[in-house]
Parts: C-alpha cells; structure tokens; sequence
C-alpha cells in the first residue's frame, strides 16, 4: 500500500528521546534498577480542546467527529487528500486522521477495538499505525499517537462502520 508515512527523526534517535523523558516508578525491575513509566494519562489542555469541524477537510470530516465521541480519544490532526498537495498536505485519495489516545484501560480498549474493525473489514485500504509526535507545539517532548490513514478508499465507510459497530459495543447507544 503507497501511502506517503511520515518518517521525522530517526528511529535510534526518537526511542532515546521517549527513555529520556520516561520516569521513574520507584520500584525495581528483575534486575534492581528503578523501572520507568511511560503510562502518562492525556494531558488536560488536550481533553479541553475545541474542534472547529469546518477547517477539517470535508471528505475526512464525518470520520474525525466519530472518533472524537470516544471518551479517551482525541483527534490531533488530520489530511483529506489534495489534488496538487503543498508541503504537510498528502496527495489527493490518500488521507489521514492523527489520534491521541489515553494511557489507561480505556485507550487499550479503544486501540483493540478500532484494530479489530480495520484488520477485520479495511486491511487492504487503511492502516492504523503507531507515530511519534510532538506532545505540543511549545515543547520537544515526544509522545506515541497513533495514525488511521487510507489509500483510495473513502473515509467515511470506515466512519459508517466505526459508528455501527460502537453503537453495538455501547449496548444501543452512540456516546
């Protein structure tokens, strides 16, 4: 699958970044060294924001305002595709949503279920991988969220079967 993945720093260079900022649980691994915790919860400011849906591009839009109903989920940026892309836009039937996802139980279920959804229906035409991004635009600190992008296959079904499928995990309810 084509898909144009964004690849920043090197990969030696962004795991020394993430043990650099990890911290120490105080309690001692196997071999008596502290462990550290990379089990941060979503920053507040995050679960705070306000998503203006008509800067989104449209053909992304429906799927962008699914994923933000799930309680642990935040979308983070995003690309519909553009006929003659600039610089941070991807090519025109390619797009991608950026997700933040709580460190807890409930971010856990949300990435087993949204796997579960695009291995399952979507594997050939979307790909949900993990990424590294700046936490936010005032620091260099890095954090794991994760990418849903497709190549030539239209947003909104995955919308449509995330919407589905979520109502019937929810017991009825979409929220």
């Amino acid at each position: 699958m084509p898909m144009p993945w964004a690849t920043g720093a090197g990969r030696a260079e962004i795991a020394g970044l993430i043990l650099a900022n990890a911290e120490e649980t105080g309690e001692p691994s196997d071999d008596g060294n502290p462990q550290k915790s990379y089990s941060r919860q979503r920053r507040p400011e995050k679960m705070n924001q306000t998503i203006d849906y008509s800067e989104i591009d449209p053909n992304i839009r429906e799927l962008v305002e699914v994923l933000n109903t799930f309680d642990g989920l935040s979308t983070v940026g995003s690309c519909g595709g553009h006929p003659n892309p600039t610089f941070g836009q991807w090519p025109e039937n390619n797009w991608y949503v950026l997700c933040d996802i709580t460190r807890n139980d409930t971010g856990w279920s949300i990435l087993e279920f949204l796997t579960m959804l695009i291995n399952s229906d979507m594997v050939e035409e979307v790909a949900l991988l993990p990424q590294i991004c700046q936490a936010n635009r005032n620091s260099c600190e890095l954090e794991l969220c994760f990418l849903i992008a497709g190549d030539n296959q239209d947003p909104d079904q995955l919308a449509i079967l995330i919407r589905n499928n979520k109502l019937d995990q929810d017991g009825g309810s979409n929220g």
